[in-house]
């Protein structure tokens, strides 16, 4: 597998910290259904073992899979305070892994005729009839093109966030924390009074684009996100573990969120018995809020690498993920930045990450995308594989473990 050194001296270099003294407790369950047809995977486990035999990680799930071929491991803690072991059934926060999600939905009405890529979103959003293109501190200026539903799915549009460090994206994340919005109508009403950072179709930002797709999906079928949802994708799926609110029954499996201390060491971030998840906070949006278990998302998974369709339940049309699944940003705006930090090797395409040219992990054509909490999943439809990490962290100065489970978990089938 290419670039394995330079995974494993990431790994050296930034994975270390004090073992926290719960190794005796953990778990770890493999199942193979072709014993020693992928002994790569014993490699990527022992690796992010390690992270959590140091403290680096309370537990983590690895599923990956090819064909009939399927790999799942668990390991750690779901809750270090309650000293519950993580399991497969464990329930995790997507964030930004939720994106994926809305972005399949929206196309199930591209393909049923009820809206159009190149809509205009004025069409659905009439708020949006004033937006302008931030220019300097005392000029804005009228779109040159109108923003339509593909510069949303493509994060091209112009539309912004915190995550991006232009001066647009800085006004976008001052209004968000002045408005404190408490629903998705509220945050498409502070997106109404931002600046675009560009012109549509001149750029690219990490954006509240899948919050816009979210209420543009309201708009057109008068359903609430959530609603919707379940409906069209969850349900059909069987991803009966996934929503916006983890209810009661369900929250013993619920994990903890960790912090990295001052020390070093996990703290406790975000405790599932009150935790906004589980108060009833959380509302219901296109960018982040779902959660969901690793066997979910590994349907979701699958249905992607099958070409929309999983168990004889169609979700998409294979030309339809295939579309979705190829990079759109033209090359001079690669490689995209999120955070003001270039991402070499990575493109967009329709609602997904793209790895494009020579990426520093997997192979061009994988597409992807990653959650703020260390969730994380990619398909590589050359090789037929797809793989679902997931783990509760929210120290955002350890992204190296993306690229290293994403490296790590494309050789699981090419090792003999």
């Amino acid at each position: 597998m290419k670039k394995l050194p330079v995974l494993f001296l990431l790994y050296y270099l930034l994975g270390n910290a004090t073992a926290w003294g719960q190794k005796a407790m953990l778990t770890n369950v493999v199942n193979q259904s072709k014993p020693n047809a992928a002994p790569g995977f014993a490699l990527l486990t022992s690796h992010f073992h390690q992270y959590v035999d140091e403290g680096v990680l309370a537990g983590t799930v690895i599923i990956v899979g090819k064909g009939d071929q399927l790999y799942k491991d668990h390991y750690g803690m779901q809750n270090m305070e309650a000293e519950i072991p993580m399991s497969f059934e464990s329930i995790f926060r997507l964030a930004s892994m939720t994106k994926p999600i809305v972005s399949v939905a929206l196309m199930t009405l591209v393909e049923e005729g009820k809206i159009s890529l190149d809509d205009p979103i004025v069409k659905f959003i009439p708020g949006f009839k004033n937006l302008k293109v931030y220019q300097s501190e005392n000029e804005l200026a009228t779109p040159k093109t109108a923003l339509t539903l593909r510069h949303l799915l493509s994060h091209t549009g112009g539309i912004t966030s915190g995550f991006d460090d232009s001066p647009a994206g800085q006004i976008c994340a001052e209004m968000m924390r002045e408005k404190k919005p408490g629903s998705l109508e509220e945050i498409i009403n502070v997106l109404a009074e931002t600046p675009l950072a560009f012109h549509p179709g001149e750029g690219w930002a990490y954006s509240y684009s899948t919050d816009v797709l979210a209420y543009v999906i309201e708009q057109v079928t008068g359903e609430r996100i959530d609603q919707f949802l379940t409906r069209k994708v969850l349900k059909p799926l069987k991803m009966n573990d996934t929503g916006f609110q983890v209810p009661p029954e369900k929250i013993d499996r619920f994990t903890a969120l960790y912090a990295t201390g001052e020390d070093g060491k996990l703290t406790l971030a975000d405790n599932p018995k009150d935790s906004p998840y589980t108060n009833g906070q959380q509302f219901p949006r296109g960018n982040g809020g779902l959660t969901s278990t690793p066997l979910d998302y590994f349907r979701f998974a699958q249905m992607l690498l099958n070409g929309g369709e999983l168990d004889g339940v169609r979700i998409l049309k294979k030309e339809t993920i295939e579309m979705m699944a190829t990079n759109v940003v033209p090359e001079e705006h690669l490689p995209i930045r999120i955070g003001g930090k270039a991402l070499p090797g990575y493109g967009f395409g329709l609602g997904f990450g793209v790895l494009v040219g020579d990426p520093p992990f997997g192979s061009a054509g994988d597409f992807f995308w990653p959650g703020a909490a260390f969730t994380y999943f990619f398909i590589n439809p050359k090789e037929g594989t797809c793989a679902v990490f997931m783990t509760q962290l929210s120290d955002r100065t350890k992204m190296n473990l993306i690229g290293e489970f994403h490296g790590l978990a494309s050789g699981v089938f090419q090792r003999r």
